[in-house]
């Protein structure tokens, strides 16, 4: 009987043992769970395309897969399975940015004061998307479309060398501040979010080439007015420069020249002679 008991006990402990083991497995495996490829090739290309290296590299970036929630900068859900936030403000990070649009999750993504310059990525695949702030940078190009973001609630290009219009606002009705200032956009009125949750006095449309408004003010103006708080809202902004056309002039072929100096001279003697009589 006393062997039977101590087989049991001994039993019993294995039985634990095994059971330890497999939820410490479980848990190390979900603290170092990685996020999708797809993800992680993006965190890839934005440390090889910033030439960022000296910056990031002691900071975790380009670790092992399932160290990429631990990185400088990066965020992720509770499962840290997708990168919901990117934060690099004032990291001193150049070159250009790549594609983002793989970060399905992604909620923030703030990379302004830095000297990077390029074209803005596509956005509308990110429809969890709620702050994007690259302000203060370098980036040229038009602003990307934000059709269907209606989650973002700030989006901030302030500062940089944009040009061409402000795309269609209107279906971004989580929008609360948007800052456009200090680029060279041109066009008219931006159309606003239809329903406004524009905050009073959060947002910026000058100085750029926007403009000019509607006399009597239009909904859209006054919409601006608001948020702006400016009265009108395109206090600040110019009108388009207006490009210079150069002047082409005439070119002549040798033999055409020596022609043209035949024809002077000729011109030339008959009036001498025409005077002299």
């Amino acid at each position: 009987m006393t062997i039977q008991i101590r087989r049991s006990n001994t039993t019993t402990s294995v039985i634990r043992l095994l059971v330890a083991g497999v939820f410490l497995a479980l848990k190390i495996g979900s603290a170092h769970a990685a996020i999708p490829n797809t993800e992680r090739a993006v965190l890839d290309a934005l440390f090889t395309q910033t030439g960022s290296s000296a910056v990031l590299s002691g900071n975790g970036w380009e670790g092992t897969a399932g160290t990429e929630c631990s990185w400088l900068g990066i965020g992720c859900d509770t499962g840290s399975t997708h990168v919901i936030g990117i934060e690099l403000a004032n990291q001193n990070l150049t070159g250009t940015l790549p594609a983002i649009s793989p970060l399905t999750a992604l909620q923030s993504f703030h990379i302004g004061s830095n000297n990077l310059s390029g074209l803005l990525p596509a956005l509308t695949a990110l429809t969890a998307l709620q702050d994007f702030n690259v302000s203060r940078n370098q980036f040229t190009g038009s602003i990307p479309s934000l059709a269907g973001l209606t989650a973002l609630q700030t989006f901030n290009v302030a500062n940089n060398s944009l040009s061409g219009g402000v795309p269609d606002l209107s279906s971004l009705t989580s929008l609360h501040d948007i800052l456009l200032g200090h680029n060279g956009l041109t066009g008219p009125t931006p159309i606003p979010p239809n329903p406004s949750a524009l905050s009073t006095a959060s947002s910026s449309l000058c100085p750029n080439f926007l403009g000019p408004i509607s006399k009597p003010q239009s909904a859209a103006d006054l919409i601006w007015d608001d948020a702006t708080d400016n009265d009108p809202w395109t206090e600040g902004c110019s009108a388009a420069p207006v490009a210079e056309v150069p002047v082409a002039l005439p070119t002549f072929s040798p033999i055409a020249l020596l022609i043209l100096v035949g024809l002077f001279g000729i011109w030339g003697c008959a009036t001498v002679r025409y005077r002299a009589r």
